[in-house]
């Protein structure tokens, strides 16, 4: 490098000036942060290989197959980044490597996952992308055995530091998203929908902030099926689970269930729980402790029982929380810094209509039927009012506008079709 700037010191100051602009305006003239381009699975292979850390390679339209990355450790961020919707993989697998990113990629998963991270990787992300399954569900008459992939992304192997961030999951036949012994890790905006099972699952984490999340409304499962937005099935310590969101639509769940391990210092707030199960938030453990639930919203849709309610371990903080609780008893119905509402005598006290426009809506209800009434407690004191107020005031929606294309793996220039969006009427 001293070599190379050494003739520019004897240039004059007008001819050392438009040397100095060339350089500037060149896009690729540092190897830190050069940028490439692809359009085949060969050609990123070799950009993989060839990068040091700092690239970007662009990812033009075409179907690249299934991606394997194994021991490659960059001491910056290499960066996959799709330049259309147009670009597809099978598979996307990063096993004991670091610092890659892989950003807005569609991939139509055949085999056991979309997204495989494995084997103490870390600082991975994978963002803006859409995954799913290489068999969907029938739109309309959707069973449970019409998928076969497990898993949109799965974790294992102590991953650490990674970033899973607005990526949009479907038509896949168990957890859409596994993490396995993880940690140092944060989990935002990402959606499930058209699944078979779990959302989300956790076996083991810690230091993991969950943090405004979208749950399926489409889940078709096997009979007798235990189906959970978020189930926590190992120990979790030290996490935060906040501002997000799940609403029953074609069946029931439970919503935060974290049971069967030690679950320790966890904080659960600003979330909308919305399902015909009793539990809408769950801690259990008989060596839990430190958990603080405060300020979500955790209603039940319909049936015999009204209560999906927040239970967790004893000397846990639990506040400022609307949940429904079947208790007939009116001076039951505002507890200790919490509402307990019911949903079935519009003219008996704490009914879901003293605090929401349209709670009563029943499955497939909206976030915008979550608003708050104006001035209720509902409006600044009690539940996932921030939460709320927030998608509400972006025009959030529960699934995005963008479904994921459909694309025939044998023909790699095949016309991408998106899939149809179903819509569906009260």
């Amino acid at each position: 490098m001293t070599s190379f700037f050494r003739p520019l010191i004897s240039l004059s100051g007008s001819s050392r000036l438009w040397v100095m602009v060339i350089i500037f305006i060149c896009p690729n003239y540092t190897a830190f942060g050069q940028s490439s381009s692809v359009n085949s699975l060969s050609g990123l292979e070799a950009a993989i290989a060839n990068a040091s850390g700092g690239e970007q390679i662009n990812l033009l339209n075409g179907n690249y197959g299934e991606l394997s990355i194994s021991g490659k450790n960059y001491n910056n961020f290499v960066t996959l980044k799709a330049q259309s919707d147009a670009v597809v993989f099978s598979r996307i697998n990063i096993e004991a490597s670091s610092n890659i990113k892989v950003d807005g990629v569609t991939i139509i998963a055949s085999g056991r996952e979309g997204v495989g991270i494995f084997d103490n990787s870390h600082h991975i992300q994978i963002l803006n992308s859409r995954i799913q399954g290489a068999e969907q569900f029938d739109r309309n008459e959707p069973d449970s055995s019409q998928v076969s992939t497990l898993y949109a992304i799965n974790v294992d192997g102590n991953a650490r530091d990674l970033l899973i961030e607005n990526n949009n999951a479907t038509d896949v036949s168990s957890s859409a998203y596994l993490f396995e012994q993880l940690s140092d890790t944060v989990i935002r905006g990402n959606y499930c929908d058209w699944v078979a099972s779990d959302c989300f699952k956790f076996s083991g984490a810690d230091n993991i902030l969950f943090e405004n999340n979208f749950g399926a409304q489409n889940v078709y499962s096997p009979d007798g099926a235990h189906v959970d937005f978020v189930q926590g099935q190992g120990d979790i310590s030290n996490s935060i689970f906040r501002g997000n969101v799940a609403i029953m639509g074609s069946r029931t769940f439970q919503g935060l269930f974290f049971d069967d391990a030690t679950y320790t210092n966890l904080l659960i707030e600003n979330n909308l729980i919305y399902t015909a199960n009793n539990r809408g938030i769950s801690v259990s453990g008989s060596k839990s402790s430190g958990i603080e639930v405060r300020y979500n919203t955790v209603l039940r849709v319909f049936g015999s029982q009204k209560a999906t309610f927040i239970s967790l371990p004893d000397n846990s903080v639990k506040e400022f929380n609307i949940e429904a609780n079947n208790t007939t008893k009116n001076e039951n119905r505002f507890v200790s810094n919490g509402i307990l509402a019911q949903w079935d005598d519009e003219d008996d006290i704490a009914h879901y209509s003293d605090y929401y426009i349209n709670a009563t809506h029943g499955p497939y209800a909206t976030i915008a039927d979550f608003e708050p009434i104006t001035g209720s407690p509902a409006d600044n004191q009690f539940g996932a009012f921030a939460r709320i107020k927030e998608l509400i005031n972006s025009g959030t929606t529960l699934n995005p506008n963008d479904a994921p294309p459909s694309l025939d793996p044998d023909n790699t220039n095949a016309t991408i079709t998106p899939t149809l969006m179903l819509l569906l009427e009260d």
